[in-house]
């Protein structure tokens, strides 16, 4: 990858093929996490789901038969798994395809949810403590909120009525989009302090673009070992959607109230802002739900949130404090995202 691509182009293949981002700078990080896109970074459910897309279709393309197409698949992910950290999100994409894919190989019927919370219940096995890890509890609130609210969501936004493909398309990932947004807004606004509302519009651009990177970056690593002379032709395409992605992202990041900083939220307003996410889903899937008891949670939950302080995260951009700290003073930092930073009166004079 360092040896035909560029700089940064080969820091974001790394990370979204090998889960390696530690070479990508933090000014562009930084923007990926504004946008809400900082998922397509590292390897996660949306990266598993592509790349066992990809050994399907090259499997079917040798006339392999069905159940040992997907029995091989579970394999090779199993795999991919490994080789790229299994990290917590790649595990429960990988039990949840895993578990999919021999269901079809067995002819049974498969429930979503059933495979998450099998997904769910092997990981905690292995570590309770995960359940208070944010990587875990972004990958299922995504899941689990896509599964409930995009179905409704295409619906609403007619989808499935859409004569123009393209046009059918976007509805449906937008669809999603919120679906997965609305889902992590408290878990994003607890653990990071930041609130990306530009991420719903963002997020279809950049996931397809994503599958064109993963498609043709595999196919420049998997080539380019055989090959020599096709390296330098497939990297050159894997940079230009690359420099895509990069501008497209630099693009959502500049827009007005693409995102804005919050403070970390309380208890008390993560559970009420679920409450009003749950009404909001009955109400989607009963029609006989009062819609007055939606607004009722909205209303509930603003109160909860306006008495907690939600300004509290953009009152200020630097909150600036000086101590006595007896061999001298002592200056802390405090920006809006809740990141401190602390200099001594010694360092300042050196400088």
């Amino acid at each position: 990858i360092k040896k035909y691509l560029g700089q940064p182009e080969a820091d974001i293949l790394a990370g979204i093929l090998l889960g390696d981002k530690s070479g990508i700078e933090n000014s562009l990080r930084d923007r990926f996490i504004k946008t809400g896109t900082v998922h397509v970074l590292a390897i996660s459910g949306l990266h598993v789901g592509i790349v066992a897309f990809i050994i399907i279709l090259a499997l079917r393309l040798f006339s392999m038969p069905r159940r040992v197409c997907y029995i091989t698949t579970a394999f090779l992910l199993a795999a991919y798994a490994v080789l790229t950290g299994a990290n917590t999100p790649v595990v429960r994409a990988t039990l949840m395809a895993v578990a999919v894919l021999v269901g079809k190989a067995l002819n049974k019927k498969i429930d979503v949810l059933n495979c998450l919370g099998i997904a769910g219940i092997v990981i905690l096995f292995s570590n309770p403590l995960l359940l208070f890890d944010a990587g875990f509890q972004l990958s299922f609130a995504t899941v689990i909120s896509i599964i409930i609210f995009a179905p409704r969501l295409e619906i609403i936004l007619n989808a499935g009525l859409s004569k123009n493909q393209f046009a059918a398309y976007l509805k449906r990932s937008m669809a999603v989009s919120l679906a997965a947004w609305a889902g992590i807004i408290p878990i994003i606004a607890y653990h990071f302090n930041i609130i990306s509302p530009v991420c719903i519009f963002a997020n279809i651009p950049v996931v397809f673009l994503l599958f064109l990177i993963v498609v043709s970056g595999m196919a420049f690593i998997s080539f380019g070992f055989v090959f020599a002379f096709l390296a330098s032709i497939f990297a050159a395409g894997v940079e230009f959607l690359i420099a895509v992605l990069i501008k497209t992202v630099v693009m959502f990041s500049n827009m007005p109230l693409a995102f804005f900083w919050t403070h970390k939220w309380s208890f008390l307003e993560i559970t009420g802002f679920y409450i009003v996410l749950a009404t909001l889903g009955l109400s989607l899937y009963k029609k006989e739900f009062p819609k007055s008891r939606v607004i009722i949670a909205m209303l509930i939950f603003l109160n909860i949130f306006v008495y907690s302080g939600v300004s509290s995260g953009t009152q200020y951009d630097v909150r600036c404090a000086v101590l006595d700290v007896g061999h001298g003073d002592a200056i802390v930092l405090e920006f809006a995202n809740g990141a401190r930073s602390e200099e001594h009166t010694s360092e300042l004079q050196s400088h």
